[in-house]
This record gives C-alpha cells, structure tokens and sequence, in this order.
C-alpha cells in the first residue's frame, strides 16, 4: 500500500473531531515534582476558535512511539556524536547531553497546515549541568522538506555557520540562546545587534547557507529569570514557554504571520506573561529589508539542541501542541491499489498522494485507479504486460471502528458493510492507471473508503470520502399557528415544541444545526429569538430518506420561520463530510454547492433549500413587576405620610416586564406587533382587610400600553377617588398592580392579595405590591368666621381636616397643602366697598399642622364680606390682598376639589367652604362664660 507523510488516515478523524489527551505534565522545576495536567485548549485561546491538542509527557522509557498521534518522533543530527534526541529519564525529551558540538533535533509526528491555522505549543524548558552553552530552538519548518538540524554552537541547530547550512526547509527558529551568539552577526549568520547572553532570540526563513535572517529578540536576562541554570545537576529551571503562531489571516495577497512567545514561571500553567511581545514575521523581515518566504503547506514543528566548546544538558518536557487545524502523519504502506478522485491527472505522485471528494447522493462518480509497484513509490506501468487483468472495486462504508485504510492487515481484512461495487478491467495500454464506470450511490455515508482487489493483491485508498445528501427536503412543527392568535400556543422559552427535519436519501444519521442569523421573526419587525438547543439529535434512517425529530424552545414572542432560499440556511449540516474538510480540502468549505467547481468539487455543506412555514405562535411565559414607587402627596418631614382621596400621588412608577422562562424581557411583546396581549390592573387594600379597592385607583395608561416587552407607567397623576359620602380613613393603604393575561401567564412575583386577609403565599398571591403602605384620607377644608373691631386687623381660620370614621378632625399631618392669595374670592361686601379691606396669607398662604389664617386689614369702617377658597378647577371674581390700599384682583382657581366638602346646604362634598368676616359687630367669645372689668 503507497505511503505518504502528506496524506490524513483514521487519526485525522480523531483529530477533526477534537479528541483530547490527559496527559501527566512536569509542572515543578524538578525531575521530582510531576502533576497532572488536562491536554486541552489553554485559557488564552481565542474565543469561539475551534481548535484541539495533542500532548507528550515523555513519561516512558523510549521516544517512540509517542502519544502524539501514536506515531514516532523522527529523530535527526547533523553532528558527529552518534547520539540522537532520546528520553535519559521519565518526564524528559533529551536533546543533547552535555557533551561539545552537538546539533541534533526532534521532529513532532504531525503535520499542521499553515495559511489559515492558529497554534499553540506549550512546553517545559530545561537547560542545566554544564557550562552554559549554547541553546535550543523550537522550529517551524516544510514539511515537504525532511527535518534536518541546521549548524551547532552559536547557531543553535538552526542557522548556518561558516561551514555547514541552516536547518533543512526552516521557516522560524526560536531560540533560547544561554551563551549568547544566536543574536550574533557572525560564523555566517545574517543579521543582529551582536552578542547577547540569556536572551531568546528569533531567526526567519533560509535555505543552505542563505537567510535565517535575524528578526527580534530579547536583552539579556539576570538572576532567576536566565534561560539556563548551569550548576543545577538536576532539570532546571523548567519555566514554562508558550509560542503563538497564528496565521489565520495569511493569503498569497496578505502576507502575515503573528508570533508571540509567552512565559510563565510559576510553573502552574496559569500565569503566563507576555516575553516577546506579538509582531508579524513578514512586516519585521521587510522592515529590515531582509526576505521571508511564504508560508508552506504545512509545517512541521521540531526541537533542536546545540552545545558548541561549552555545555548544558537540554531538555523539554510537558509538551502540548494545540492548533486550529493538524493531521497526523501517514501510517504504513496500504498495499498494491490506490484510488483517486477522477479530476485529478496521471502521475505518480497524484497517484500517491491524491483525494477523494466528497459525492452527492443519486449523482453518478468515478475514481481513479492506481496500480502501484512494488515500493509503493509510483504507478506500475507494466502492471498489464499481455492479456488482461481485472479489478474488483468496492466501495466501502467505514464510518464505524478501525478505519479498512489503516494497514495493509486491516484493508485485507476489512468485512465492512459494502455500498457498491464494479470490475474495472485493465490491459496493457493503460499502463497501471484507469477510471472507472460511474457508481452511483442513492444513500448517504460520512466516510467511505474504495477497496481494490485482483485476487492476488490488494490494496485500499489512502483517502476517504462522504457521499452526501443534497438538501434537507422538508421541516414540520407542532408550532404551527401562524396567527397572532389562538392555539397552538407556546410560552417563550418554556414550552417546547418539536420539529420533524427530512433528509430525502436513506443512510444519514447525522446532526443537524441551526443557524439563526437565518431565522425570520414574525410578525414583521419582530426581533429574531433564540431556539434551544442549536441542533437536532441525530437523524434516524429510514426506507428512502433519513428523519430527526426534537424538542425545542423558542426565547421571543410573536412566531418565525427558518430561511432556505438563496444563501440563506437555517437548517444546515457541517459535519457529515468532516473527513473532506480542513487539510484535506476535498470539498469546498462554507458551500452548499450540489455542482462541482473548476477543481472538481461540491460544497462541503447540505441544508434547507426552501422557507420553512411559519411558526407559532410564541407568547410571554410570565410577568415581572421589574421596579415599582409610591410617593404620597404629603411627605411633610416629622409628619406621617398621607395622600387625600381624589388628590394626585406625587409620583407613581411601576414597570411590568413580558418575560419568557429564563427571565428575559420579550422585545416583540409589544402592541405595534401583537394583538393577544395582557392587561394590567390596580389593586388597593387597607390594612389586609380584604376589601379590594383597587376600582378607585385611576392611572393614566401608557401612551404605548405594551412598548418592546414593557409596561411603563410613571406618572404624577394618579390618584384615589373619593367617595360620595366620606369613608376611611385608609391609614394602611397597600396599592398594588396586577396581570390577566388572555394566555394564561402569571405574575411571576406576586406577593399579595387584596381580596384576602392576612399574608398570601404561592398562587394565592395575585398582585405585586407597589411601595409601601400609605395613608388615605377623605379631606375637606373648613373656614371659621370672624368679628372684630373695625380699626384692628380681623384674623380668619383656615383648618385641614380629615374623616376619620365619625367625624371631621384636624388633619395636623397636612403642612403640604398651599394656597396662591388669589384663590380666594371675596364677595357679599355690606357696608364696605371692594378693597375698604384685604388680606394677607400667614405662611405664605402654606397650612402648618393643618391651620392657617388670612389677615384682614382695618377697614376703619363697619361692614362685612364672605371669603370663599377657590378649590374647583375654574374660579369667577375678584379677591383683595396685600396691604391697603389696594385694587380688586381676579380670583384663581385653586384646583384642590379634594378639600371641597358639603357646604352651604350641598347635598354632595363638592361645594367650597365660606366663611363671614364682620368688622363694627362685637361679641365675646363662646368659649368665655363672664366677663369682670376693673378699674
């Protein structure tokens, strides 16, 4: 079978699919200290980036095989020692002892594709016992090119020197640099500001003895920050590094590759610090005039260590390489056959090393068939000298277990379950190599691979394909109201609801997701929800198609539909063809293309090709009263707190969210988009007696009852009407909101009940209190009337009063109510003119304790008027104030009608107060039973 260090096999399965390795790292600076460390993505990885590990703690007795794909480490040396990279101890890859001039490097058994790839290796450095010379590279090199190290010494196993060439393909060398040349322009080496020990140091590309260009790097390091720990005889100083590549910007027309090293010597893996900051390869080495090539295919990633005429032991350990993208490397020979994709041309190499796209299900394909010679190393032309030969070609499904293309052994042996099969016979004139009739293949099938036998040799190709379906033909819902009203209906991220994908072909049995950027809110101008989960639960197979049905919830309000046309797929599978995908690059990646492009390709994607019908309809799961205050009329301080009935609060500010079950607000609960919405209502109750009073509440609704999900109410004209005859009063009041909702979603934090005594708990509770409780009292306001001498001042009584169950009594919490001078009228003048006389208002006309007075001026004559207060909203004629003389002023109206009473033979409490005020008329005071003079 050919072999190929290029092509994917079964581990590349493995690897796409993101397994995980545990491995025990070498955590503490010591051969002594060894914990466990997760082989997974570290904390800095970007966010969002897919992306897996492969790891190596070296804890065994030999280097290979290792646990890095279960392949060998490829140990190499450009020095004369004899000795290559091996484990000395548990825990350690030695990479030179401490012996002079060595050069010898370690390759890691994977391949990482370049342009488009981000990666991550994590190692423990050890360099100690010696000398303190020279260093080791950590290096990025061709794949394509076998690894082999560059000069020893200063050059690290990287660069040139005057006499032998730099490291085979290199593409970056890292160096941790203990005596200092690395950075140094000499033996050959391009570039750098000279000679710096402890330092690490970064070299580009070359080839031979050109390049390997210097490009950045760090001063000299001191103290316990120094690279090597030289007298230590034991591994030190065991930091750990983390280099960064990320080139996932990279195209032929924007050349950029970022690199940043991190270091952590802490030695738990947590605290990385930044020790050469991130720059970019291709911008540094034009910035110097220095050339960098382009990036390879793929790279390679390897360990070089070099001593020179002074020593250290080097070593790594706690290896973990975590990429975006990675293969493993080729495993053993596959036999005497090779199949290929069709579009590719004969040659030996494309015999070897070409794919297989991926197929559609129903359309008719071909392969290539490769007979190879004996070295697996080309295609046998004389594979057919005379007569003819025929080969039996079968397609095989191998989606589950051991993959047939793993050995020779295995694809011999393989029983798998076969899909289709032909002959293909070969003469002479086709020379090894021949296309075969069309298969044509009505299932679908996530990895299929082509066995080929001629009863003597066998052989199966290196690559594998999926046979894909074409669409997903239908999806259903039990959400299938597409009104704004009536059933079914769903509460918003509580109930679940299911929906039925069809995938028209038998055989798929793969999981289907969900792109909601290409999900339509309804109605229009609905904002799009959340459906939960993203994905369906496998597919099931069935005679002639494949089906998947699962329960899902819907987070917003209102209904949707999932988008096919065009561009646009909700519904969509990226996973069946994963073994086309990545480096493999044997379909086309992002495309839902069901018709090859110029190389030969299909989309690697399949989904919905059509709208779905529209789903629904989604409504509020619950309600939440979210902020709520209550600010009486009268919050005069030292005072208890008190509102009159009929008087506006001085502030109510309640917000009533429409939630769905994880408690966030449904934008599209609104009443520009939906019809079937919930009502809110005012409750009232004082002193848990049981009494609902909430139909005296009047608010002001919102001008937009249902705005984006909210209920806002914040208003200073809300208010508790009166009664017609007085009652109360209610010292306890409790002012509450509820919800009906014609869904039947409650108030998720209702707290009481007006119509119940006591407290209430659980379902009990129908309404959500707003503040605290506060006092409402039926007010009025009565004037007392006055006689007194006509040449002194003649005070009037102004007294707040309140019902309190029997009778009106001072209202001595009321030092709020202000009147303006003009709200009263002055009428009835006998004897006197308009203005002999007028008043002055005590405390600006602001009631203290409940009282207050008007002043009247001495008139210096006899006679008498009525004042009356203003408390309608419109006032008629004219009042008298402020000092005499005066002139008649127009009455204003005081707008307080909850101070208004039964006056003046009323039958109602909306008449205003009167009082007489008489100058000449004298008479003792009622409360005065004698009066004695005295001379």
């Amino acid at each position: 079978m050919p072999t190929s260090r290029h092509r994917t096999v079964a581990l590349s399965a493995l690897w796409r699919l993101g397994a995980r390795c545990l491995l025990l790292l070498a955590l503490g600076f010591t051969a002594q200290s060894v914990r466990a460390q997760t082989c997974s993505l570290p904390a800095n990885w970007p966010s969002g980036l897919p992306g897996s590990c492969q790891c190596d703690s070296f804890n065994r007795a030999s280097l290979n095989p290792s646990t890095i794909f279960s392949s060998n480490w490829i140990a190499t040396t450009s020095d004369t020692t004899g000795l290559l990279p091996r484990i000395v101890n548990s825990g350690y890859l030695r990479l030179t002892d401490n012996t002079g001039q060595n050069a010898k490097s370690a390759t890691v058994p994977a391949a990482y594709p370049a342009a488009g790839n981000y990666i991550s290796v994590e190692f423990r450095h050890y360099a100690y016992n010696g000398s303190g010379a020279d260093g080791m590279t950590m290096v990025l090199s061709d794949y394509a090119v076998p690894a082999q190290p560059g000069a020893p010494g200063g050059s690290l196993g990287y660069a040139q020197n005057a006499s032998q060439v730099g490291f085979a393909g290199g593409w970056i060398g890292i160096a941790f640099d203990e005596f200092g040349n690395y950075q140094n322009p000499t033996e050959n080496r391009v570039g750098g500001p000279g000679f710096i020990a402890e330092s690490v140091g970064v070299r580009g590309s070359g080839s031979g003895s050109s390049g390997y260009a210097w490009l950045t790097g760090t001063n000299s390091l001191t103290g316990s920050n120094t690279i090597d720990n030289r007298t230590s005889t034991s591994p030190s100083r065991g930091y750990l590094y983390q280099v960064i590549v990320d080139a996932r910007n990279y195209t032929s027309s924007n050349r950029t590759a970022l690199f940043a090293i991190n270091r952590d010597t802490t030695a738990t893996g947590n605290s990385y610090a930044s020790f050469v900051a991130q720059f970019d390869v291709f911008a540094r080495a034009s910035s110097l005039g220095v050339s960098q090539s382009n990036v390879p295919t793929n790279w390679q990633i390897s360990f070089t260590g070099s001593t020179g005429g002074s020593t250290n032991i080097h070593e790594i350990g706690a290896l973990k390489i975590c990429a975006q993208s990675a293969d493993p490397p080729t495993g053993g020979a596959l036999g005497g056959f090779n199949a290929i994709d069709s579009t590719y041309v004969r040659g030996n190499v494309n015999a070897l090393q070409g794919h297989l796209f991926t197929k559609l299900a129903g359309t008719a394909f071909q392969l290539d068939i490769a007979a190879l010679n004996s070295s697996s190393s080309g295609i046998s032309s004389n594979y057919v000298l005379t007569g003819t030969k025929t080969v039996a070609i079968s397609l095989i499904d191998d989606s589950a277990g051991t993959s047939c293309n793993a050995s020779a052994s295995a694809c011999t042996a393989c029983s798998k379950p076969v899909i289709a099969t032909q002959n293909l016979v070969f003469n002479s004139s086709d020379q090894g190599y021949k296309t075969s009739g069309n298969f044509t293949v009505n299932g679908a099938y996530s990895r299929v691979i082509a066995k080929m036998t001629d009863g003597t040799a066998t052989g199966c190709s290196t690559d594998a394909f999926s046979i894909r379906p074409t669409s997903v033909s239908a999806v259903s819902a039990t959400a299938s109201n597409a009104a704004l009203t009536g059933t079914p209906v769903f509460k918003a991220g509580t109930d679940a609801f299911t929906m039925t994908a069809t995938v028209p072909v038998t055989g798929y049995t793969g999981t289907l997701k969900l792109n909601t950027t290409y999900l339509q809110a309804l109605p229009t101008g609905a904002t799009a929800g959340a459906l939960n989960p993203l994905s369906f639960t496998a597919a099931t197979s069935g005679a002639g198609r494949s089906t998947a049905t699962t329960s899902f919830t819907y987070s917003e309000a209102g209904a949707f539909k999932l988008l096919g046309t065009g561009s646009n797929h909700a519904l969509y599978d990226d996973s069946w063809t994963t073994v086309d995908q990545g480096s493999a690059g044997d379909c086309v990646a992002g495309s839902y293309s069901n018709t090859v492009d110029s190389s030969g390709k299909f989309g690697c994607l399949f989904g919905i090709t059509a709208d779905t019908a529209t789903m629904g309809r989604f409504t509020a799961s619950k309600f939440a009263v979210t902020s709520s205050a209550l600010t009486a009329a009268c919050t005069a301080s030292g005072k208890t707190a008190f509102t009159y009935m009929g008087q506006p609060f001085a502030s109510l500010a309640v917000t009533v969210q429409a939630q769905n079950g994880a408690g966030i607000v449904l934008a599209n609960y609104d009443s520009a988009l939906l019809s079937s919405l919930a009502g809110v209502s005012w409750v009232a109750e004082d002193s848990n007696s049981g009494t609902n009073l909430g139909s005296r509440m009047s608010v002001p609704a919102p001008s937009k009852t249902w705005n984006a999900g909210q209920y806002v109410v914040s208003t200073s004209a809300a208010s508790f009407a009166r009664a017609a005859s007085p009652d109360g009063s209610f010292e306890n009041l409790q002012l509450g909101v509820a919800v009906s909702d014609p869904d039947g979603a409650l108030l998720s934090n209702a707290d009481f009940n007006p119509a119940g005594t006591g407290a209430c708990s659980g379902t009990g509770c129908t309404a959500k209190a707003v503040g605290g409780t506060t006092a409402l009292r039926f007010g009025r306001l009565a004037l007392t009337n006055a006689y007194g001498w006509e040449k002194l001042r003649l005070p009037v009584a102004l007294q707040a009063q309140y019902w309190n169950g029997s009778d009106f009594i001072l209202n001595g919490d009321d030092s709020c109510t202000q009147f303006a001078a003009t709200d009263f009228v002055l009428s009835g003048f006998t004897g006197l003119a308009a203005c002999d006389t007028a008043f002055t208002a005590s405390n600006s006309a602001k009631l203290t304790s409940g009282a207050g007075q008007l002043v009247f001026a001495a008139p210096n004559k006899t006679g008498s008027l009525t004042v009356s207060p203003t408390l309608g909203s419109v006032a008629s004629g004219t009042t008298c104030t402020g000092s005499l003389p005066t002139s008649a002023a127009a009455a204003t109206a005081a707008s307080k009608t909850w101070l208004q009473g039964r006056w003046k033979g009323s039958a109602t409490y909306t008449a205003n107060p009167a009082a007489k005020v008489a100058f000449g008329l004298h008479r003792g005071s009622d409360k005065i039973i004698q009066i004695r003079e005295f001379y």
